[in-house]
């Protein structure tokens, strides 16, 4: 049978084909090809172990592919082909190159056919090369039916094949092709979700416990949404009714301030998204692939709780100026106090519940009359802002005295000091404890009077001297009072340190000691020496003297030796600690070996008796020839 190329020829291809026979020849494999097609086993293998998952379709993939034997007749070699990541993708070209990993393919645009969606839906979820080789066929049908593809004689030819075939693969790649052409539309719409524009507000419950707000309507594309509310304030919830929502605030939640938060509806969905995939050379089969994406719509709007806003405003009522130092307090309907604070050169904002309030001062500011009416105001929380203002008239003016308390080098004023002023007569006029600025006193009538200190600021010395001055018959002075403080000198206490040998009395170098204080924290930490130590550094208080180590030749002492040091005293404090030498332990003689028993011959016995002679006999010949050979050699 003649041997004929495709439409769309391979080129340079390892793989010719004969329409005929449909016998797949193999040109000899060089180097190069050897190489290519070991690294596309290898990215195959490893991509093959990897589980493929992805948010959003890739930008870029890389392919490989393996050889399929179809279980019905196919007019070639077919090819599985995949991802390096191991996912199934389509041919979208009949009869070009295949695709390898060398080669980069590019996502280019999404189907809007629903037919090719369908399919690429279907293969996107097929896990073995049969199903693959399925809804591949059925594709280059469907694609070449519909005139996305070119003609190809061999998917002609297999497609009539197919068509008398009664094979189950055959029915099935049949099936899939009607099914693809009755799609008249094919659900790749992402989900959509809104909330109604019109703007939250929230009015008060009838039982007044509550903030209960406007419809919130959803459009959602689907039905299983999810409502969250952010930074509702405590106790908040909603409700819904079909695709309405209301959201239920406590009023207790919101009694202070002004509430903002929102509320934000989402959904999700499955969305299968096919792309085109385009090589970067023309000679190479076009891709098609389908992700699986999470898509999620969301919604959110802003709502904040209308309270009212109450501004109290403490006022001269000449010049129309805030008046700070008032003490005012505001009371509900059954006379509780719900709110008290001191007037500022700003007014007050408060935020209250629903109801019916009064204001009342119960301490005016310096130098001016109290104020003794009392101001209703009523709460609604419509959103309004309310101002609420009470006048002060002045005091008529008296002159005061101003007592200050100050360092006497730097002039600065000194709080923490308790100051008495007395009259001439000894009388206690007025008992206070410095601040920041000078005590002022009003209404003094003329006369002396004397300030003395009965406790001095920290740090600062007590002033024993008293202040005397005139007040006149306006009750005021021609010039403030001042009482100087002179700061503390520091002091410090001397300590002795002895380290005694405890028969001798003289100091032990070498011993290293430790001063702790009442909580047992070492403050100071030495090794004496053959003088005395002597520290400076120790404040008033009560101290132990602990050894750490023992002087050499001396053992270690488990006395601790407590010492004070006085606050105020002049005298040196000498402690001492004493050491014993260690006492030499004297050597014990080694225990002498036990002698061997020695058989000692009977009394009387001749024959033992002449034996020592004779070996006496021997020792005595012996030794005079030693002596004379011993001067021979020497005198020679």
């Amino acid at each position: 049978m003649k041997k004929v190329l495709t439409k769309e020829p391979f080129n340079d291809s390892i793989y010719t084909r004969n329409l005929g026979g449909l016998k797949v020849m193999k040109k000899k494999l060089n180097f190069k090809n050897l190489f290519l097609s070991l690294g596309i086993v290898i990215m195959t293998l490893f991509g093959a172990c990897s589980v493929y998952a992805e948010s959003e379709a890739p930008s870029t993939l890389r392919m490989g592919y393996h050889s399929y034997k179809p279980p019905i007749s196919f007019p070639q070699t077919f090819h599985v082909k995949k991802t390096t990541g191991g996912k199934y993708t389509y041919c979208a070209t009949y009869a070009r190159h295949m695709p390898v990993t060398s080669i980069k393919y590019t996502k280019s645009s999404k189907y809007s056919d629903p037919g090719i969606n369908y399919l690429l839906e279907k293969g996107s979820k097929v896990t073995n090369d049969k199903d693959y080789f399925e809804i591949q066929t059925a594709y280059w049908i469907y694609l070449m039916d519909k005139g996305y593809m070119k003609y190809s004689p061999s998917i002609n030819t297999f497609k009539s094949t197919i068509s008398k075939s009664s094979s189950k693969t055959a029915k099935r790649i049949k099936n899939l092709v009607n099914q693809a052409k009755a799609q008249k539309s094919y659900n790749q719409t992402d989900p959509t979700i809104k909330l109604n524009s019109s703007k939250v507000t929230f009015s008060l419950s009838s039982d007044k416990k509550y903030y209960v707000s406007n419809k919130i309507t959803v459009k959602s594309s689907e039905s299983n949404y999810k409502v969250e509310l952010v930074n509702a304030p405590s106790g908040t919830t909603y409700s819904k009714s079909g695709n309405d929502i209301y959201v239920k605030v406590p009023v207790s939640s919101v009694t202070n301030a002004a509430k903002t938060f929102s509320i934000k509806v989402k959904n999700t969905k499955k969305v299968y998204k096919s792309y085109k995939y385009n090589p970067s050379s023309s000679s190479y089969q076009v891709m098609s692939a389908t992700y699986t994406i999470d898509k999620t719509a969301k919604a959110s709007k802003s709502m904040s709780i209308a309270v009212d806003k109450i501004l109290v405003s403490k006022q001269d009522i000449t010049t129309k100026q805030e008046l700070p130092g008032a003490t005012l307090q505001v009371k509900d309907n059954t006379g509780k106090v719900v709110d008290s604070w001191t007037s500022t050169s700003t007014p007050h904002e408060m935020h209250l519940t629903p109801g019916s309030y009064t204001l009342s001062e119960t301490i005016a500011p310096n130098g001016y009359d109290l104020s003794t009416s009392t101001i209703k105001f009523n709460v609604t929380n419509k959103g309004i802002t309310t101002k609420v203002v009470m006048y002060n008239s002045k005091t008529p003016e008296k002159k005061s005295v101003s007592i200050s308390k100050q360092d006497i080098t730097t002039k600065e004023e000194l709080p923490g000091a308790t100051l008495v002023l007395k009259d001439a007569s000894g009388n206690t006029i007025d008992t206070w404890v410095s601040e920041a600025t000078p005590h002022v006193i009003t209404d003094l009538k003329q006369g002396s009077y004397t300030l003395s200190e009965t406790i001095a600021p920290e740090g600062y010395e007590l002033t024993t001297e008293t202040v005397k001055f005139d007040v006149d018959k306006n009750g005021g002075t021609t010039s403030p009072v001042v009482m100087y403080n002179t700061p503390k000198k520091e002091t410090t206490y001397n300590v002795i340190i002895n380290k005694l040998d405890s028969s001798s009395k003289n100091q032990v170098s070498g011993a290293t000691l430790e001063i702790r204080d009442e909580n047992d924290n070492v403050v100071e930490s030495f090794v004496t020496e053959d003088t005395p130590y002597q520290t400076s550094s120790l404040k008033p208080g009560t101290y132990t003297l602990v050894e750490k180590e023992a002087p050499d030749g001396y053992t270690l002492t488990s006395e601790k030796v407590t010492f004070t040091v006085k606050e105020g005293s002049t005298e040196t404090v000498n402690v001492t600690m004493y050491n014993t030498k260690t006492p030499e332990t004297p050597e014990v003689p080694e225990t002498p070996e036990t002698p061997e028993e020695v058989a000692v011959p009977s009394t009387g016995s001749n024959k033992t008796l002449a034996t020592t002679v004779a070996g006496l006999v021997v020792v005595l010949s012996g030794s005079v020839l030693f002596t004379k050979n011993f001067k021979r050699k020497h005198e020679n």
